[in-house]
């Protein structure tokens, strides 16, 4: 067998030849897209670009042209994201207005909570109740109902002993039935709505509380949270006055206890981390309130909440509540810091399938976490724990100028009034809004590139309807 015999021969594969590729469809598109982009450069009215194209020149003049409008395109792109990022990040302004006499004032909301939390009728009303019939040691039920009445953050250790025949998620019921029975009278300075405006009903995380003037505890009534309901019902009516009607007041009067209160705002909620207020049984306490507004125009409304940093009060992103307000967002923090520490949330927060309520056990590691859930700051550090609360776009701050409480036989009364109306409020306000977005842009772009409106509108018109045309134009040929 001879080496020309064992020698395989492979035949060579041809390629496509020059002229044959020049002739293809892919060529005719190329060509026809580089014309365009060629023609697009020594047309365009946008300043440099001619340069680049432009015959008989220097390499070294194509380089530094092309080097300089690099240049330009980088300038106008670098000022034109710092513009956007403004206009998303900080585009509003908070001024202050002093047209003081054509505002209404909001008076402001009040939240009491009795020191009575029961008395021996309710607990035997509540141990007695149907829903708890096959409880059987009732003694025990009523001394742990006497316990759970008292407990909140810093008081948790009031629970001395784990009642297990009531389970932890019939706590907050047992407590509405074991409520203490408050009685009260309540009046305010305006006609039209004297002896009109009653207390609502509440759970705090003090307990039971009552509410005046409120624009937000509703949804945290234990009715509205045993009808299971998450829906906005819109805002209640609120007392409103200007410095046309002189000084304005409200009063609650003949109450049978002692109380705790907060001042808020009407559209704001009370929260354990809020200066409160104290009054013994048989006293009158008299404040007098001064008040400082923050509103929101219109324009800045319109705004994505990223943008103004702040909500509106139907805008809630809350698991437990269907209105926002910064100290609901942060109960809600605390309600999931407690989960987070202890595996369970306290009975006075809204009940949410994924939080168990607290049992003895859970109530004892709360307890031991106090500072950091009431004030939501890390101990060890200082450093506030991580909870995204914006604050509310309108809103009231209310300041105590006096406070007086003495000794009063004919019940506990309390009266508040706002004495003095702010002369000056603040407003959050568009400072750079879509129409300076486009100027600076349109300026960014003229400055490096001497373009306008219309260059932008050629360069859309080159690289779609001009292209389309040479493109198919150049289909047409190669088919002929």
């Amino acid at each position: 067998m001879n080496s020309a015999s064992s020698r395989i021969d492979i035949a060579p594969i041809s390629p496509i030849s020059s002229k044959r590729f020049y002739k293809t469809k892919s060529f005719k598109a190329i060509r026809s897209v580089w014309f365009v982009f060629r023609v697009f450069l020594e047309f365009s009215s946008l300043h440099g670009f001619i340069h680049i194209t432009a015959r008989r020149r220097h390499p070294i003049e194509h380089t530094v042209w092309c080097v300089a409008v690099a240049m330009a395109i980088w300038g106008a792109t670098t000022l034109s994201l710092q513009t956007w990022k403004r206009f998303q990040e900080n585009p509003t302004v908070v001024s202050m207005e002093r047209n003081y006499k054509d505002w209404n004032t909001s008076f402001p909301s009040i939240a009491v909570c009795p020191n009575a939390k029961y008395n021996e009728e309710t607990l035997k009303n509540a141990v007695n109740n149907s829903m708890f019939s096959n409880i059987k040691d009732k003694e025990g039920f009523k001394k742990f109902l006497v316990e759970l009445s008292n407990v909140t953050f810093g008081h948790f250790d009031e629970l001395t002993f784990d009642f297990k025949e009531l389970h932890p998620r019939h706590y907050l019921k047992a407590i509405v039935l074991s409520k203490y029975p408050f009685t009260y009278r309540v009046s305010n300075s305006n006609p039209e709505h004297y002896n009109v405006m009653d207390l609502n009903s509440f759970i705090s995380e003090l307990g039971i509380c009552y509410s005046y003037n409120s624009d937000s505890t509703y949804y945290n009534n234990p009715s509205y949270w045993e009808s299971n309901s998450w829906h906005n019902l819109g805002h209640f009516p609120v007392f409103q006055s200007s410095p046309l009607d002189g000084d304005i007041f409200a009063q609650l009067r003949n109450m049978n206890a002692g109380y705790q209160m907060f001042v808020y705002g009407p559209s704001e909620f009370p929260d354990i981390a809020l200066s409160k207020l104290d009054s013994y049984n048989q006293s009158y306490k008299t404040l007098d309130l001064t008040a400082l507004s923050i509103v929101s125009s219109e324009a800045t409304e319109k705004l994505n909440i990223q943008q103004r940093k702040c909500r509106l009060q139907h805008e809630s992103n809350l698991l437990t509540s269907p209105v926002y307000s910064y100290n609901l967002c942060r109960m809600e923090c605390r309600m999931r810091e407690c989960f987070r520490l202890c595996n369970c949330v306290p009975y006075f927060y809204r009940p949410v399938g994924q939080y168990p309520v607290c049992g003895f056990k859970g109530m004892q590691c709360l307890q031991k976490h106090t500072e950091r859930l009431t004030k939501l700051l890390d101990p060890a550090t200082g450093k506030r724990l991580q909870c995204p609360c914006l604050p509310l776009c309108h809103d009231v701050n209310y300041f105590i100028d006096t406070d007086n409480t003495m000794k009063w036989t004919l019940g506990t009364n309390l009266k508040l009034g706002l004495i003095k109306y702010p002369r000056f409020r603040l407003k959050r306000e568009v400072l750079f809004g879509q129409t300076d977005l486009l100027v600076s842009i349109g300026g960014s772009a003229g400055l490096f590139l001497g373009c306008s409106l219309l260059s932008f509108a050629e360069i859309f018109y080159f690289f779609t309807i001009r292209l389309i045309l040479f493109l198919r134009r150049g289909m047409k040929l190669g088919t002929n």
